[in-house]
């Protein structure tokens, strides 16, 4: 009889180039909303500092264990936890689906790249960047932080090339 296998599709690198550049616009967005709208009184700031401190740390843990795949889910949630702080629910979803296209190809450049501890230093400097209401800061400290993979993705490409199409 013979052997069956999972089908693995293939990863777009057209669709992760396309799909990182809407994730980078749209988080903008929110990332910038976000410090508009922080005011360190409001209980809704507080429980945001406190989830994006708290998911940080976990993060740290991870990667002690070199967990990748935890530490990129609580990646996710980082972002998530601010954009949904920023209060736009549609944009919050149209990230999450942008990230589907981009979420194989992340998991792959973790074990390659091996930027979690700029990633984290990045992210505390982003909720700082918010908690100073600080638009320039938190424009220019996401973009980098978004664009560190991004830099590495060509590499990534031609390495594991039997992954992608077009």
């Amino acid at each position: 009889m013979p052997q069956r296998g999972a089908l693995v599709s293939f990863i777009s690198k057209r669709k992760v180039r396309e799909a990182q550049r809407i994730r980078e616009v749209l988080e903008l967005e929110a990332f910038t909303e976000a410090a508009g709208k922080w005011d360190k009184t409001a209980l809704e700031s507080i429980t945001l500092l406190e989830k994006a401190e708290m998911l940080i740390t976990k993060q740290e843990e991870e990667i002690k264990k070199l967990d990748y795949y935890e530490f990129t889910k609580l990646d996710e949630e980082f972002h998530d936890c601010i954009i949904q702080f920023s209060g736009n629910l549609s944009l919050a979803y149209i990230v999450k689906e942008m990230r589907s296209h981009l979420n194989r190809l992340r998991y792959i450049e973790l074990q390659e790249a091996h930027h979690e501890a700029t990633a984290i230093l990045q992210h505390r400097a982003l909720l700082l960047a918010i908690k100073n209401k600080d638009d320039d800061g938190v424009s220019k400290i996401l973009i980098d932080h978004l664009k560190l993979v991004e830099n590495f993705r060509e590499f990534i490409f031609k390495k594991r090339a039997e992954l992608f199409i077009d």
